[in-house]
């Protein structure tokens, strides 16, 4: 029977190697995790310990979001003992980046420390992963508690030389519920990004905190660029700035029907990729104050 078990998990494991697209190998990730046994788990936590990295990937991949349809996965607590080991030798960028992102799906606050040092890391996209996920880890219960770590590392990322990298950190300080000053200067810093997405993210995240002289950047930037291409989450906040300020023409701009968001624009769609299952649920987070839940491409 338990032969029988692991030749079952070895051929499922295979089939997501062998995946030759992302929305395949995710799809099979998601078979994976919706099954959350032990003998995924053991299967999992044990490509961690192999020489190739595409393996060890995958074991973090799974890990990350075991049975994600329960509120508390199972063997949290065993997972996030392997990712942290995992954490402190692995060197392959495209592992660190699954780490990251499978400690902070888990919520792992205790990761802050570890986690926040790769802010200076030389791969864009471990920096990237880290800006669009570090601020899950400040999640419990539902609910954000802001940590002053992960706000000055956001920070620091949003002035990155990589505009995706500068672009995740301005939306996951958009939508975060954590206020200063300092975060408010660095939005302020990139309403003249020359990134669209960051442009888009500052002044959603300045226009959410109702912070005064932010309504003429905004006019600007939907007249250059056309509010067609917002977000659906960026859209509803804007809509509720417009009204809220009682700016009946930014109102009727952004809710014309030529306004409304296109399908055609790529805004995060990659979110699905790397959390298979899970969006449909988050994005109703997402668009009122939690951090995005997954990267896109640059």
């Amino acid at each position: 029977m338990v032969r029988h078990a692991t030749g079952v998990m070895k051929r499922e494991f295979g089939h997501a190697l062998a995946a030759r697209t992302s929305s395949t190998y995710w799809r099979r990730v998601a078979h994976l995790q919706e099954q959350g046994t032990r003998q995924v788990f053991d299967f999992a936590a044990g490509l961690l310990r192999s020489r190739q990295a595409n393996r060890r990937q995958l074991g973090v991949d799974v890990l990350g979001q075991l049975d994600y349809h329960k509120s508390v996965p199972p063997f949290k607590s065993q997972s996030v003992s392997v990712l942290r080991t995992a954490l402190r030798v692995e060197r392959n960028p495209a592992v660190l980046a699954a780490l990251i992102t499978a400690l902070a799906r888990l919520r792992v606050r205790s990761a802050i420390p570890l986690l926040v040092p790769l802010a200076a890391h030389e791969s864009q996209e471990v920096r990237r992963a880290l800006a669009a996920e570090l601020q899950w880890c400040t999640w419990d219960s539902g609910e954000e508690r802001p940590d002053r770590r992960v706000t000055a590392t956001l920070i620091e990322l949003s002035r990155d030389r990589a505009a995706v990298v500068r672009d995740w950190a301005c939306f996951s300080l958009a939508g975060s519920v954590a206020d200063c000053p300092k975060i408010r200067a660095a939005l302020w810093d990139r309403i003249r990004d020359p990134h669209y997405d960051t442009r888009v993210e500052a002044l959603r995240g300045l226009a959410r905190r109702r912070e005064e002289g932010v309504r003429q950047p905004l006019r600007d930037t939907i007249h250059a660029i056309g509010s067609d291409r917002l977000g659906a989450w960026v859209m509803e906040d804007l809509v509720d700035y417009a009204k809220r300020v009682r700016d009946r023409d930014l109102v009727k701009t952004l809710e014309s029907p030529a306004s409304a968001p296109s399908a055609h624009v790529g805004y995060r769609t990659s979110t699905r990729q790397r959390i298979p299952g899970t969006v449909a649920s988050r994005l109703s987070i997402v668009r009122r104050s939690a951090p995005r839940t997954s990267a896109r491409a640059t």
